[in-house]
């Protein structure tokens, strides 16, 4: 298998599993906790993006777009995740500094409209990244200086946030050279990318299908 058909099947792979994430979200929906809800949530922002990016790449020929807004949303339904239901302190500054990187998406997307993917500059998928692996830290550490037990379930699940993001953040990071240089390591960039999704979204799915059979059970009580 050439490198391009390895990168086509990653490709049509991961749209796959949203669809099957979603499937399994909605059909055990009503069982699960907030938090695996809101990532039910989260695959259909996915998916939704990956069509349109497709349809735009397709026909415009220019899908860039879809980076900072898919950051920007990303990035509303983690900040609704650990503050509403995971947090319970506050945590002014990292409020803050989620505002100030929501603001900056926005910013850069009204940007790349403006300017086209010829001067592709954008820093918004680090900017989200790097306020979402803040939270997923501070989470471990309000549970360690709080001296409370955190389930298996959430500490595997904020540990997924944690590794996730980070490689995000580290692999978007030299994305503006790699638009604007005249290199093939683009197509490497995007194999790594994918790959990493790929994984990401198998262990939501596999973590929305066991607290959807838990709660089930306890609610039957079988």
């Amino acid at each position: 298998m050439t490198f391009t058909e390895i990168l086509e099947v990653f490709t049509v792979l991961s749209p796959v599993l949203l669809i099957s994430g979603l499937i399994i979200g909605f059909s055990k929906y009503s069982t699960l906790d907030p938090v695996h809800r809101l990532l039910v949530i989260y695959f259909a922002i996915c998916l939704g993006i990956d069509i349109s990016s497709r349809i735009s790449g397709y026909y415009f020929k220019n899908n860039l777009i879809f980076i900072p807004l898919m950051s920007l949303l990303e990035l509303a339904v983690f900040a609704r995740m650990y503050f509403r239901y995971l947090f319970e302190e506050k945590y002014v500054l990292l409020r803050v500094i989620t505002a100030i990187a929501a603001a900056y998406m926005g910013a850069e997307i009204v940007r790349l409209l403006a300017t086209g993917a010829s001067q592709f500059q954008s820093y918004a998928r680090p900017a989200g990244t790097f306020a979402i692996v803040l939270m997923s830290i501070t989470y471990f550490f309000d549970k360690i200086e709080r001296e409370e037990f955190l389930p298996a379930n959430r500490f595997s699940i904020n540990t997924a946030f944690f590794i996730y993001f980070s490689l995000s953040f580290v692999l978007f990071l030299p994305l503006n050279f790699l638009v604007n240089g005249p290199t093939g390591l683009i197509y490497f960039f995007w194999l790594g990318t994918l790959f990493v999704t790929i994984v990401f979204y198998a262990f939501l799915i596999r973590s929305i299908w066991k607290n959807g059979k838990t709660r089930e059970r306890l609610r039957y009580g079988s």
